[in-house]
């Protein structure tokens, strides 16, 4: 068993296995971290409150990286190299590309404010595309190479692919936590992400740390800087996110202009055709029209008449355009 796990290159089988089911942790809480923002995005009808930069971003960030693990995966397999690549992060990155692209849909079905997408991003975006293709172009043209053929870390087109997803994986975050603070409120951008996407990070980094422990190799926790920089910065971002949310911002997070969007689904109507919730007469006078507070997750406790609902949200909607 000494000889077998010596000429493997591993400390222990046990930690390999380890590392693969930690592997598979993170990409299950990183891939499920899009559902919750694209399930908001489907019950508010709108995407107030969702940065288009971030979106702009992650679908650039994404496809680079799904490309770039792709690749890496395949030259490990090819060059018989340490894997500081694992299958589990080619899953992550194409779901992650999926994903992404039905939030973009979304951004183009339901309402958006006066939201759109700043110049300055876009620029950023568009020369990161236009050294992408240049690169592409040189590598055709057999003057960079595609990739590393060995364990180094000669610059080439792939490696481009990586370090841009890392860039972006600081710069995506940016848009987001400026909206929350011009706007005082993450009213829009949903907690559940965050606290799924801070889960895979931290699972992601302890992968890393445990592979380079087990294959007797520090540079395999550093080889896949992409990897390393992307749970790191989600980590910290998470953080911030997280104390705008329950600490800077809790009390006006429960202010919703765009809850009536997905109110007819918990409405009945009583006497004189007022709507109700099934517990109305314990959480506010629907006679009168009044609006009880919002639950932990934003959705209103108590539903007002039609009349009254569609002032209050363009009330409301006029004081939010001003952010």
């Amino acid at each position: 068993m000494m000889m077998s796990l010596m000429a493997s290159g591993v400390r222990s089988d046990d930690i390999e296995v380890l590392s693969q089911v930690i592997g598979w942790i993170y990409f299950l809480a990183w891939s499920i971290s899009f559902y919750p923002q694209t399930i908001l995005n489907y019950q508010r009808k709108s995407v107030v409150g969702l940065s288009p930069e971030y979106l702009m971003y992650n679908i650039q960030g994404f496809l680079f990286y799904a490309i770039y693990t792709i690749v890496n995966y395949i030259e490990q397999q090819r060059l018989d190299l340490n894997h500081s690549v694992k299958i589990n992060d080619i899953a992550f990155a194409v779901h992650a590309v999926l994903l992404t692209s039905v939030q973009i849909y979304q951004c183009f079905i339901y309402d958006r404010g006066s939201q759109r997408i700043n110049k300055w991003h876009a620029l950023i975006s568009i020369i990161m595309w236009a050294v992408a293709i240049y690169n592409v172009a040189l590598g055709f043209g057999g003057f960079l190479p595609w990739y590393a053929d060995h364990a180094g870390y000669d610059y080439n087109v792939v490696e481009y692919l990586g370090y841009v997803k890392a860039f972006i994986s600081f710069i995506k975050y940016c848009p987001q936590a400026y909206m929350n603070y011009k706007r005082q409120s993450t009213v829009g951008w949903s907690i559940g992400n965050v606290l799924l996407d801070i889960t895979g990070g931290t699972f992601s980094f302890t992968q890393q740390l445990l592979n380079a422990y087990n294959q007797r190799d520090w540079g395999v926790f550093t080889s896949d800087v992409p990897k390393l920089l992307l749970a790191v910065e989600s980590v910290l971002f998470d953080l911030l996110f997280i104390f705008q949310h329950y600490v800077l911002y809790r009390h006006s997070n429960r202010d919703d202009p765009y809850a009536a969007a997905y109110l007819d689904s918990q409405q009945k109507f009583g006497d004189g055709g007022k709507a109700y919730t099934i517990a109305d007469d314990d959480y506010g006078d629907a006679e009168n029209g009044t609006l009880a507070d919002l639950d932990d997750d934003g959705r209103p406790m108590l539903v007002e008449d039609r009349a009254y609902n569609s002032k209050h949200v363009q009330q409301q909607d006029e004081r939010l355009s001003r952010f």
